[in-house]
C-alpha cells in the first residue's frame, strides 16, 4: 500500500477517516500494519502491501471465493493465454478509451479512476501506464485483489484495495472515471451495487456499467439455466464441465467463420472461460435498458450512452 492512498480512502462503516496503526513500510510501500477508524474505531489489516477492507458476509463468501479461483486458474494459463474473454491488452483498452469518450489518454491528466472489480488487475496496470499523471485504484472483492496488487504494486499512481464494491471504503465525489465491467450481476444485488458506485463520481464525472441483458440468449447463459446450481460444483468439476460444453460450441462456430456468417475470431479457451464465468458463480442478474436507465436518472446521471457493440447493457452517464 503506497501512503497516497490514505487521502482517498474511508471508513466503509460510518464514511471517516483511516489512519495507519503499526505500520511496517519500505521506501516505497506500506507492507503491514492496520487501518483504524478515527471515528467508529474499525479496524481493517493491511497484508503484504494489500489494504483488506473487508467485513464479513456469509451470504457472498461463495462468491468471493470463485472469483478468487477464476482469476487465479487465468494467470496460471489454465484457459486463455494472452487475452482475456478474447481480447488483447490493447482492444481492452481501447474498449475504456471509448466508453468515456477519450481522445487519448493524455487527457486524463490528474484524473482519478476506479476499476470496479478488477479482478487480477490486467487492465487496471495497462491504464496506469496509458495514464502515468492519473491516480488509478482498482478494487475487487475477491483474493485476485492479491494478483492485482503483485501486477500493479511497482506503477506509483496505481492503488489496488481488497473491498466490496457494496461497501466502498470511499467518499462520494472521489472519481473522475468509474469502470465497472461484468461485475454488478454477479453480486446479491446489482442495483444495489450500483447505488453504492453512483455516488462516488464527481459533478461531471463518468460511470460506465456493463452488465447483462434480459433480452440476451446465447448458449453460456442456457447452460447456466439448465444447471442452475453449477456453482455448488467442486473445482476440478466445474473446469472440467467449462472444457466440455465448449468444445461442440467451439465447432459451431468454427463452421459459422468458414461461412462467413461471423466477423468473430473465435478461440477455444476463451469459450470455456466464458463457460466457467457464467457457472461458477452464485449470483448472476440479468437486467433491461429500461431499468438501468432508471438507476442512472435516479442517481443525478444524464447524457447517458449506450453502445451498440454488445447485446447486452454498455452503458456510460455523467453526474450532474
Amino acid at each position: 500500500m503506497k501512503k497516497s492512498l490514505l487521502a482517498l480512502i474511508r471508513c466503509p462503516d460510518c464514511g471517516f477517516g483511516l489512519s495507519l496503526v503499526n505500520a511496517s513500510r519500505t521506501d516505497a510501500e506500506i507492507i503491514s500494519g492496520s487501518l483504524l477508524c478515527e471515528v467508529c474505531r474499525a479496524s481493517f489489516p493491511i497484508e503484504d502491501g494489500l489494504p483488506v477492507i473487508l467485513r464479513s458476509d456469509t451470504r457472498s463468501e461463495r462468491t468471493r471465493q470463485s472469483f478468487g479461483k477464476q482469476w487465479t486458474l487465468h494467470e496460471q494459463r489454465r484457459f486463455e493465454q494472452q487475452t482475456i474473454y478474447g481480447k488483447k491488452p490493447e482492444e481492452g483498452l481501447q474498449d475504456f478509451r471509448r466508453a468515456f469518450g477519450l481522445a487519448d489518454f493524455s487527457s486524463l491528466h490528474d484524473c482519478v479512476i476506479l476499476d470496479a472489480g478488477c479482478g487480477s488487475g490486467a487492465l487496471t496496470a495497462d491504464i496506469g501506464k496509458a495514464a502515468p499523471s492519473a491516480t488509478v485504484i482498482g478494487v475487487d472483492f475477491s483474493e485476485s485483489a492479491r494478483l492485482a496488487h503483485a501486477r500493479c504494486r511497482a506503477f506509483p499512481n496505481v492503488h489496488i484495495i481488497q473491498a466490496d464494491l457494496s461497501r466502498p471504503p470511499f467518499a462520494t465525489r472521489t472519481f473522475d472515471l468509474i469502470w465497472s465491467e461484468g461485475v454488478i450481476h454477479h453480486t446479491p444485488d446489482t442495483h444495489r451495487s450500483f447505488s453504492s458506485l453512483a455516488p462516488l463520481a464527481k459533478p461531471g464525472g463518468k460511470l460506465y456499467i456493463w452488465i447483462y441483458s434480459k433480452k440476451v440468449i446465447s448458449p453460456y447463459r442456457m447452460a447456466r439455466k439448465l444447471l442452475r446450481k453449477s456453482y455448488l460444483l467442486p473445482q476440478p468439476a466445474l473446469y472440467a464441465l467449462a472444457w466440455t460444453l465448449a468444445l461442440p460450441l467451439h465447432a459451431a462456430n468454427k463452421i459459422r467463420e468458414a461461412l462467413r456468417t461471423t466477423r468473430i475470431r473465435h478461440r477455444l479457451a476463451a469459450t470455456a472461460y466464458s463457460f466457467y464465468d457464467v457457472l461458477s458463480p452464485e449470483f448472476m442478474h440479468c437486467h433491461s435498458r429500461h431499468e438501468v436507465t432508471e438507476w442512472f436518472s435516479s442517481h443525478g446521471y444524464a447524457q447517458l450512452r449506450f453502445f451498440s457493440e454488445t447485446a447486452d447493457i454498455a452503458v456510460c452517464g455523467t453526474k450532474q
